[in-house]
C-alpha cells in the first residue's frame, strides 16, 4: 500500500498561505469533518491523544472517501506531524514540492479563494485542488482541512483531492516514506479487509 504526507503537503499549502497573506477566516467546524458516526467534532489527536478542542491548538484532519464510505479519518496535531515528517525521505518531500508547484490549478488557488465567501466553507472542496476535477465526477477522494480549537480556518485549505492526483503523488514516494507511511496505518488506523486483500485500491493516506 502506498501513501502520500499529508505533514508533506501542509508545509507546501502553509507557504503559499504565508505568501498570499494568509486565511480568508475562521468558521465553525463543518459536520463533514465530523467523525463519521458521530455528531461532535475529533477530540483528541490520533497519535498523542492531545485534547484538540480547547484553546489555540492547531491540528490538520484527513477523511478517506470511496463512494459514499469513509475508508479512514483521523485528526492530527501539528506537533506530530512535524514528528512523522522526521521519518519521510528527502526524495519523496523534494518530489512531492515539485509536483505541486507544477500544478496551475493549485498554483493559482491562493488567489481564487481569497473571492469566496466565508459563510460557504463548501465550496473549499467541491473541486480537486490539482486537478480542478469536480467532486461529483469522482469515486474516490480525499479532503482535509486545518483547524485551531474549535474552529476551522479557511485559507488555502480546506483541500479536496482526487485518486487522479494521489496515484500521480504515490508515483513520487521513494521505498522509505512509502514504508513509513504503511506502518503509520498498521499502527494507527488499520484498513476494511477488502483493502488489505486489494492493496492497489486502498486510498492514499495524507497525514
Amino acid at each position: 500500500m502506498a501513501g502520500v504526507s499529508f505533514g508533506d503537503i501542509f508545509g507546501i499549502v502553509y507557504g503559499m498561505n504565508d505568501e498570499f497573506g494568509g486565511m480568508v477566516g475562521e468558521v465553525e467546524i463543518p459536520k463533514w469533518f465530523y467523525p463519521f458516526l458521530e455528531d461532535r467534532p475529533f477530540k483528541r489527536c490520533l497519535i498523542c491523544e492531545q485534547e484538540l478542542l480547547g484553546g489555540d491548538v492547531q491540528y490538520l484532519i484527513e477523511k478517506a472517501w470511496k463512494g459514499t464510505e469513509v475508508i479512514f479519518e483521523y485528526a492530527i496535531c501539528l506537533a506530530c506531524i512535524e514528528s512523522q515528517q522526521e521519518e519521510l525521505s528527502l526524495e519523496s518531500l523534494q518530489n512531492i514540492s515539485k509536483y505541486f508547484m507544477t500544478q496551475p490549478h493549485f498554483m493559482g488557488r491562493p488567489l481564487e479563494v481569497v473571492n469566496w465567501p466565508a459563510e460557504e466553507p463548501g465550496r473549499w472542496t467541491q473541486r480537486c485542488a490539482l486537478t480542478n476535477r469536480p467532486r461529483w465526477e469522482v469515486e474516490n477522494y480525499q479532503i482535509f482541512g486545518h483547524f485551531r480549537g474549535d474552529k476551522m480556518i479557511l485559507s488555502v485549505y480546506p483541500l479536496l483531492i482526487c485518486d487522479e492526483a494521489t496515484e500521480a503523488l504515490a508515483e513520487r514516494l521513494s521505498k522509505k516514506t512509502r514504508d513509513s507511511l504503511d506502518d503509520f496505518v498498521d499502527e494507527f488506523l488499520g484498513m476494511p479487509p477488502e483493502f488489505e486483500n486489494a492493496p492497489e485500491d486502498t486510498p492514499l493516506v495524507l497525514f
